[in-house]
């Protein structure tokens, strides 16, 4: 998720965001705060995105993301589509006075609303960058982009496996033989 000013500026800082949606639930939990709409617009607003970074143990402590949060309020959303599609609109009313408004009707990656290829590799890219290294990355990275080929299972699983006792297994012939 992308996260700027109406036209593609700065990410806002906000005076005030009513923001509605399927879901007028609340939560106080740090481990719902993963689920919680107040965290996920502060976490969009403050940091300009929405990605797994915004969800680490750091970020769902970061007091700048619950300044924010603190200032959502949360209302059902009288022209939900749930649960077909996962609609939402916020408004957010600036310290200058202007207002900024976005409504999805329908959310990203829905039938009616696919992600490009192009989009999904970049996800894709993103989330595993987050948990290996570059080598193994790409290494994953091509094993995907081969399924559907003649490809074995094996290799696609042997270019998945990054080290240690999988790996081995797959190399030494015991999965898969």
């Amino acid at each position: 998720m992308r996260c700027t000013g109406h036209d593609g500026d700065a990410p806002a800082k906000p005076e005030h965001v009513p923001a509605t949606t399927d879901d007028a639930a609340i939560t106080k939990c740090r481990c719902s705060t993963k689920f919680s709409l107040p965290y996920v617009v502060g976490a969009c607003l403050d940091r300009g995105q929405l990605t797994l970074a915004e969800f680490t143990e750091e970020s769902l402590t970061d007091t700048a993301i619950h300044a924010i949060a603190n200032r959502v309020e949360i209302a059902e959303d009288p022209e939900s589509r749930f649960p077909e599609a996962y609609s939402a609109a916020v408004e957010i009313a600036l310290r200058d006075g202007r207002k900024l408004a976005r409504r999805e009707a329908i959310n990203r990656g829905h039938s009616e609303r696919p992600l490009t290829h192009a989009e999904i590799e970049e996800k894709f890219l993103g989330n595993v960058r987050a948990v290996t290294d570059e080598s193994t990355l790409k290494r994953v990275r091509t094993a995907v982009l081969s399924l559907g080929t003649e490809r074995e299972i094996r290799e696609f699983a042997l270019d998945c496996a990054t080290s240690g006792q999988l790996a081995r297994m797959f190399r030494g012939g015991d999965v898969l033989a």
